[in-house]
């Protein structure tokens, strides 16, 4: 009789208890670490994208107000061909302070912009600046950053 309820008992023994816990263990590790992975390239793609929105907006604000974010070439010694002049928060084009021009904070983030104006002699007949503005993310690791060019006309 002992010998048949030794048999009839159901149930888990200590070992296959810790070899489960092993296999779960594993299996939420792996899971955890790429969702860790998948969080982080998320939060990088949405920076870059933002530094490419913020190029973008840039030079399009440049385009209907040039001479807030650079000089008049017609105006004074400014000659872009012969000096190509980067603006920056630092280097403004006009007197006054224009931190929120070149320096704009987006989901608690600075982001840094500056504006590099050239000119060859075709444009300048044609009246048009060559602009690459560039962002960058201040105080990033890794890097973001992103350059877009495109003109602008100055009649």
């Amino acid at each position: 009789m002992k010998q048949e309820n030794f048999n009839n008992n159901k149930g888990f023994t200590l070992v296959e208890v810790l070899v489960s816990v092993v296999l779960l263990s594993i299996i939420i590790l792996t899971f955890s670490n790429l969702f860790i992975f998948s969080n982080k390239t998320a939060v990088s793609n949405n920076e870059k994208l933002v530094a490419v929105h913020l190029a973008k907006a840039t030079l399009e604000r440049i385009k209907l107000d040039p001479f807030s974010y650079i000089k008049d070439p017609r105006v004074g010694s400014t000659n872009y061909q012969t000096n190509p002049i980067t603006f920056t928060k630092d280097a403004c084009p006009t007197a006054v302070p224009c931190q929120n021009l070149f320096s704009i904070t987006i989901n608690d983030r600075t982001y840094n912009t500056s504006v590099t104006a050239t000119q060859k002699s075709g444009e300048k007949t044609l009246k048009l600046v060559n602009l690459v503005v560039e962002v960058q993310l201040a105080n990033s690791t890794p890097k973001v950053s992103t350059k877009i060019e495109g003109y602008v006309n100055y009649e």
